[in-house]
């Protein structure tokens, strides 16, 4: 159908009235075989909608069509009009196979939106515990304040994001005798007790991801 469009003459780069391309729908509903057909037929990447300069890369919901985006020069540290990032809305959706694949790309880790507030911010409070788990595996900084001075243990305390604040505090434990420089996982020794205590804490913890998502 969309083929049997474009070779009708539709401008592969038209929009709605949000401004949002056929790239944007199908980055946001997760359909692969019409996004690379759409980038094979010279669909922008970097197209912005009206509303809040998204780009397809914010908008993306499977780490599949992430990754063809950013293979069709999207970037990954794009900013929307409030100075979020592509991270920010994968963290706080709950897309993790996103959230993987933007950092596999060299996506920032921590980077702060308009209001302080980093990709962790947000997965702790909208209760994304494996988001939380692989954002602060893959180094993001547990400490790190939003303009309000609050870290994501104290917003996951202020949403009442229970396992959030469990699985936080838990993480906490494990660097608390780590000294000034444990503010991440990454900072565990490979192979220490405390890396191996981490990776069953975080299995343990998974179990309960389901029932957060309902």
């Amino acid at each position: 159908m969309l083929q049997s469009v474009l070779h009708a003459g539709q401008p592969v780069n038209a929009t709605d009235d949000t401004r949002r391309t056929a790239l944007h729908h199908a980055a946001a509903q997760g359909h692969y075989d019409a996004a690379e057909l759409l980038i094979i037929s010279g669909a922008d990447t970097m197209a912005r909608t009206r509303d809040n300069a998204t780009t397809p890369l914010h908008e993306v919901t499977t780490g599949e069509v992430a990754e063809l985006l950013i293979q069709g020069k999207a970037d990954v540290n794009a900013e929307d009009d409030w100075g979020l990032v592509p991270l920010h809305y994968a963290s706080q959706n709950g897309h993790c196979d996103v959230v993987r694949c933007l950092i596999e790309y060299h996506a920032s880790v921590c980077p702060a939106d308009g209001l302080g507030r980093s990709p962790l911010h947000l997965a702790a409070q909208h209760g994304r515990v494996q988001v939380v788990q692989e954002l602060a595996t893959l180094g993001a900084d547990l400490s790190c304040k939003d303009k309000r001075g609050r870290t994501p243990l104290a917003v996951a305390v202020a949403f009442a994001q229970e396992e959030v604040v469990k699985v936080l505090r838990q993480m906490d434990q494990l660097l608390g005798g780590m000294g000034a420089e444990g503010t991440s996982l990454r900072a565990l020794p490979v192979g220490s007790p405390a890396r191996m205590t981490r990776c069953s804490t975080l299995h343990h913890t998974a179990t309960h991801c389901n029932t957060l998502w309902a």
